[in-house]
C-alpha cells in the first residue's frame, strides 16, 4: 500500500489494486526497496507475491532478485494470477552479503518470453508504448525473513 512508499528507491510505477489486492507495478529494471534488517544469524527467505501483466498475446515475466547488488535467485511471476516465490538465501552467504540496517533489494527484469510459442500474434498496445523498459509486473508483498 501507499505506506511502503517511503522505502521504494527507484524502478517503480503507481501503486494499484485489483481483485488480488493492493499492488505496485515495476516500471523500470531494477526495481529497488530498501528493507530495514536486524539481523540475528541462520538463512533468510525473500518472498515476492507477484503476477505479471496480462495481455493479449500471453506474456511470462523473468525476474531475478538481487540482494545489495548481487543475484541471489530468480522466479516466474504468475500469469494471470499472481503466485508466490520464495529464495532461501544460506547462512554463509547472507554473512556476507547482508548487513545490519537498511538493506537493497533489487527486482530486476530478466525479460519476457511467449506463454504460447506458436501464437505469432504481435504483441498488445501495452508492449507497444514507447519508452517501456520492462514488461510491467505487479508486487502484492516482499518479504524477507
Amino acid at each position: 500500500d501507499r505506506a511502503a512508499e517511503k522505502f521504494l528507491l527507484g524502478g517503480w510505477e503507481v501503486p494499484g489494486g485489483d481483485d488480488w489486492g493492493a499492488a505496485w507495478w515495476i516500471g523500470s529494471s531494477p526495481a529497488v526497496v530498501a528493507v530495514p534488517l536486524a539481523l540475528e544469524g541462520g538463512d533468510v527467505t525473500i518472498t515476492v507475491r507477484s503476477r505479471t501483466r496480462f495481455e493479449e498475446p500471453v506474456m511470462q515475466a523473468s525476474m531475478a532478485v538481487d540482494v545489495n547488488g548481487e543475484e541471489v535467485g530468480r522466479f516466474l511471476p504468475g500469469v494471470p494470477d499472481p503466485t508466490t516465490a520464495s529464495i532461501t538465501i544460506p547462512t554463509n552467504t547472507v554473512r556476507r552479503l547482508f548487513r545490519r540496517g537498511f538493506n537493497q533489494i533489487a527486482l530486476r527484469s530478466l525479460g519476457v518470453t511467449r506463454v504460447d510459442p506458436t501464437d505469432a500474434r504481435p504483441p498488445g498496445p501495452l508492449a507497444r508504448r514507447q519508452g517501456r523498459p520492462v514488461w510491467p509486473v505487479a508486487v502484492y508483498s516482499l518479504e524477507v525473513h
